[in-house]
């Protein structure tokens, strides 16, 4: 599972979006053993967001990852799928179709689910959207989705009416840093990636946090080492 948050800054010179995620994957399987089967369940890390090939727009997955996730992120990162009509229409067609090839248009279990967190600068300035399993496409102040929301959203309650107007880039930013240690309390969530999007450009920096953090594990297992 995971957790995503979205924040549209309004506030100062640069206007834009922040995005975090967590970069826990947790993968489940289901194991023989003699007369009984049982589910076994492993965490990994992973990417979550995903910028495309023009570097205007920032994905966000939340939910199910498999192939089928896979190819319909591959026409957005290529610009395969027209955005621009998926937000004006209010309706993105792709991820519903999506679905119905997950069930093989049958009926659902209802966990294999997946939903979509959009930040874009298609129009000279950053948008946030929403996509719902069916399709549904809401343009959004903030947004929140994933296993640990429940724990993120408390970063954002003193906040809410002032989101966007009165949030800087660096208010966001600590915002989001907040909800995502927050929702650290859901056993699926865990680590950090966050993506800004700004009329000038997208940046992701997921792989700089890991980097940074793993090098002070280092030290620090130095640092103990050498005190024993």
């Amino acid at each position: 599972m995971t957790t995503v948050i979205g924040l549209r800054a309004e506030k100062g010179k640069e206007k834009g979006i922040v995005l975090a995620s967590d970069v826990s994957l947790t993968r489940t399987e289901w194991r023989p053993a003699g007369d009984v089967v049982y589910r076994e369940q492993t965490k990994d890390e992973g990417q979550k967001m995903y910028i495309s090939d023009d570097g205007r727009v920032a994905v966000a997955v939340i939910g199910t990852f498999d192939d089928y996730t896979a190819d319909m992120l591959s026409l957005i990162r290529r610009g395969e799928i027209d955005l621009k009509k998926a937000f004006t229409d209010r309706d993105l067609k792709n991820i519903r179709e999506m679905h119905m090839r997950r069930y093989n248009f049958t009926r659902s279990n209802g966990d294999d689910t997946t939903s979509l967190i959009i930040a874009s600068r298609l129009e000279g300035k950053p948008f946030l959207h929403y996509v719902n399993p069916f399709g549904k496409v809401e343009e959004r102040k903030y947004a929140l989705d994933g296993s640990g929301s429940k724990h993120a959203v408390e970063a954002l309650r003193p906040d809410w009416a002032d989101i966007p107007y009165h949030l800087n880039m660096k208010q966001a930013f600590d915002i989001c840093v907040e909800g995502l240690g927050r929702s650290s309390k859901d056993i699926y969530s865990g680590g950090l990636d966050i993506v800004a999007v700004t009329p000038d450009g997208i940046r992701q920096f997921g792989s700089g946090i890991k980097d940074k953090l793993d090098k002070a594990k280092k030290e620090a297992i130095r640092d103990i080492r050498r005190q024993l």
